[in-house]
């Protein structure tokens, strides 16, 4: 323990919803319930998924979409590819998120070269318009939401649901077991991006992060070297954060 100390001053743990349902760390570390996620479960037919998970306006708004001739692609393009990261940059900028959330653009197409098959790329379009992307992870059977853009110029296209039930229909097809559609913003149960992913499913994990100082005496002059650097007021607004001082 004291060489980790020596060498680490904190440690922070995302635990795996599913892996880590019961099994977590325990000694000198905080772990607390950071989310709660919405997760699909493939062990039912799509019939069930559909009229089960699905909510009733969800449904309806998919079904708009269909008949309105909006088409669903899975794409290894790399200029759609390209263009998702255009429209992830305005999306993100449209909702004030904070620089982490834009990732850089050389990441993520190594991403995309590397996983190959691990990594999904989907699409909605009609007429030569592009109205929202999505990007997936897959790893054994299990799928993961991970990033999504919309055309700022359709917002009243519903084209984010049409994309989600298509990828939902083409994963159970490939064999998935399980969805993470992730959580909201916050873990409120009002949080809209939260009530907005709980339109695919009633299925509903907890999400655990854990908090472990290694060493105390280096951790707090980190904080008040920050302090110093920037304020009080923004470190009572970031001290929440094990690691705040990183951003």
């Amino acid at each position: 323990r004291k060489h980790i100390a020596d060498r680490c001053v904190t440690e922070f743990v995302r635990y795996h919803y599913l892996y880590n349902e019961k099994l977590r760390f325990t000694d000198q570390i905080t772990n607390i319930q950071n989310r709660t996620i919405v997760t699909l479960n493939f062990t039912q037919s799509w019939g069930d998924v559909w009229t089960k998970e699905f909510s009733a306006t969800n449904r309806n708004l998919i079904r708009k979409m269909e008949k309105e001739g909006y088409v669903y692609r899975i794409t290894r393009d790399e200029a759609e590819l390209n263009r998702f990261i255009e429209m992830y940059y305005l999306t993100m900028d449209n909702v004030g998120a904070g620089s982490f959330y834009f990732f850089n653009k050389k990441m993520l197409h190594q991403l995309f070269n590397n996983l190959a098959h691990r990594i999904v790329l989907a699409k909605v379009e009609k007429d030569d318009t592009n109205y929202c992307y999505a990007l997936f992870f897959i790893s054994g059977k299990i799928a993961t939401y991970y990033l999504s853009a919309r055309n700022l110029e359709y917002t009243r296209v519903p084209a984010t649901n049409f994309l989600l039930s298509k990828t939902m229909e083409w994963l159970q097809d490939k064999d998935i077991d399980m969805v993470n559609f992730g959580g909201g913003l916050t873990n409120s149960p009002d949080d809209r991006l939260f009530k907005f992913k709980s339109n695919f499913s009633k299925g509903l994990a907890k999400f655990y992060i854990g908090k472990r100082i290694w060493n105390a005496t280096v951790y707090e002059k980190i904080c008040n070297d920050w302090i110093l650097a920037n304020s009080r007021d923004e470190y009572q607004d970031k001290k929440h954060l094990l690691q705040f001082y990183r951003e």
